[in-house]
């Protein structure tokens, strides 16, 4: 009893504040890397998406509707009296929504390597490219024959028994059974993925040390850039057009082996999004051009425009072919140079709407092009002229994907969220990944 008597008068003084608590342990340091800051969202990226998502899925709306065919192009349905209008659209969004989303991805490539590592590069890049490739040419590509057929059935191009058979009389229809049809882009994407992860590691291998930013940006500082790189997109039109009777612009050829020539064309467009992420100042730079390349834009489309519809009606001679195959890649390169810069300038404020689009503009791409098809067979009997048909299409797919969106896409989000905030819960110690708000 008397020797408990001194630990309970220190009971005492502690809790009175007159003994100092021992000090608590520090704590270990921790064997993993520090992890970066979260990289911020791109305003004007986000407008650029939701733009080029627009070109696309509009294109797809009109190309029932055009008047001209466009060679190795196999389409679902083909009214007969079509207006020139809309080969005029077809033509300027051909020429400009590939090239600025692969341009787009090659920007958002170099940040999340950047950010997440070479594991956190292929981590990511697998699961927003390769994943919805493979799935969706498992689900969509099926859907997308169906659809297709039934157009085909309502124009009496083939019959319901060469549907049961998968043997067609139609050339084009044997030999563009078989492919990813919207979904090439993605395709040929994780080629230059895959190829950019290769020799970045090579180079850090070798301490080559990354991109020569230095260079790039000598190389986006002169005001002549576009004609400069019309001259390499010129030369691959012109092979493409030799090779396949149409350039690798107009080329909707479905087929699963990839082609060389138009890997090649949109590889440039790609690596012009790694120059600009790794170029400083790059984006501030097009801000100051944008609107003169739109400018510029104009007199060059007018020019392809009438060479296109001539060669269409009948294969342009030299050296008027050339001459399409240039107009085709300066109207490329100014179109996504002056997208870009116009939308730094102007839409570098973050918008609710513009990321509303920009959010769902991934998913829209994915599944808009079975909706379109089948809403394009159920119009042809329709008594309706084709502006409105075309109207109708393009409504119906929108409101339909933002609608799937909700029900699908936005659920599994939100269920993963909960997940991970309750995970954080039982963990507080846990650290946030940073993520980096990426292309897909």
């Amino acid at each position: 009893m008397i020797d408990l008597l001194p630990a309970r008068a220190w009971v005492i003084r502690r809790q009175n504040g007159f003994v100092a608590p021992s000090p608590s342990p520090a704590p270990a340091p921790s064997s993993k890397p520090p992890i970066a800051p979260a990289q911020p969202r791109y305003a004007e990226f986000d407008t650029l998406r939701a733009t080029a998502l627009f070109a696309v899925v509009a294109l797809h709306a009109g190309l029932a509707y055009t008047q001209l065919d466009i060679p190795r192009l196999l389409w679902a349905v083909r009214q007969p009296s079509g207006h020139i209008g809309f080969d005029l659209f077809a033509w300027w969004a051909m020429g400009f929504s590939m090239p600025l989303f692969f341009t787009i991805s090659g920007f958002f490539a170099a940040a999340i390597y950047k950010s997440r590592g070479p594991s956190g590069y292929l981590k990511n890049r697998f699961k927003r490219i390769a994943v919805p490739f493979f799935a969706g040419g498992a689900f969509l590509l099926p859907l997308c024959f169906f659809a297709w057929a039934y157009g085909w059935l309502a124009t009496n191009r083939c019959t319901l028994r060469e549907i049961r058979r998968m043997r067609f009389f139609d050339p084009l229809i044997e030999s563009a059974l078989y492919g990813p049809a919207h979904l090439w882009f993605l395709e040929y994407l994780m080629v230059m993925l895959v190829g950019y992860y290769l020799i970045r590691r090579l180079a850090d291998k070798f301490q080559l040390g990354s991109l020569n930013a230095a260079s790039l940006g000598r190389m986006l500082q002169s005001r002549w850039t576009p004609i400069l790189l019309a001259i390499p997109a010129t030369l691959i039109l012109r092979i493409s057009r030799d090779w396949y009777g149409v350039e690798v612009t107009f080329d909707r050829h479905n087929s699963f082996m990839i082609s060389p020539v138009r890997l090649l064309h949109y590889s440039l467009f790609f690596s012009m999004g790694l120059a600009i992420h790794h170029a400083r100042g790059a984006l501030d730079l097009l801000a100051k051009r944008g609107v003169l390349y739109l400018v510029c834009l104009v007199p060059v489309f007018a020019v392809r425009a009438a060479l296109m519809r001539l060669d269409l009606e009948q294969p342009l001679f030299e050296p008027f072919a050339t001459l399409l195959s240039l107009s085709g890649g300066l109207f490329s390169w100014l179109a996504v140079l002056g997208a870009i810069g116009t939308a730094r300038r102007y839409f570098a404020q973050p918008s609710r709407f513009v990321r509303f689009l920009a959010d769902r503009s991934y998913w829209i791409y994915l599944v808009h092009m079975p909706i379109v098809g089948l809403i394009q067979a159920d119009l042809v009997s329709w008594p309706l002229g084709n502006l409105a048909k075309f109207a109708i299409s393009l409504g119906l797919t929108f409101a339909l994907g933002v609608a799937s969106y909700q029900v699908l896409p936005k659920r599994r989000k939100a269920i993963e969220t909960k997940s991970q905030n309750a995970a954080t819960e039982r963990a507080p110690m846990a650290r946030p990944i940073a993520a980096v708000v990426a292309l897909t």
